[in-house]
């Protein structure tokens, strides 16, 4: 029975560490990309306003490329969104399966 429990207990830890890793890791992966993007948006909309300001009209490459950046963090935090619901979608399913187990271990400890 000693090892038995040893890896009826291993077993569930390892799962939800395994979890964990995966889930930080792709939300941190995520968020990251999020961030670089803004980045990127705030740079192309400042260089769009100093150049607008400097020169008195609007730079249509510049326009442009604020544009464009605009748009790729719009799709970035629908990434970002899609990733987190997949995310709670496992972790539901995975806490289902988990106190499944450990119904079907306590109900098979007792005498």
């Amino acid at each position: 029975m000693g090892g038995n429990l040893w890896v009826l207990i291993a077993a569930p830890v390892a799962v939800l560490a395994a979890w964990l890793f995966l889930s930080v890791y792709g939300e941190q992966k995520a968020d990251g990309h999020v961030t670089k993007t803004e980045q990127r948006r705030d740079r192309a909309e400042f260089d769009r306003d100093f150049s607008q300001a400097w020169n008195g009209k609007a730079s249509p490459v510049l326009e442009k490329r604020a544009s464009d950046a605009a748009d790729e963090l719009t799709r970035a935090e629908e990434e970002r969104k899609r990733v987190e619901a997949e995310r709670k979608a496992i972790q539901a399913e995975q806490e289902k399966q988990l106190r499944e187990l450990l119904m079907k271990q306590s109900a098979g400890a007792k005498p």
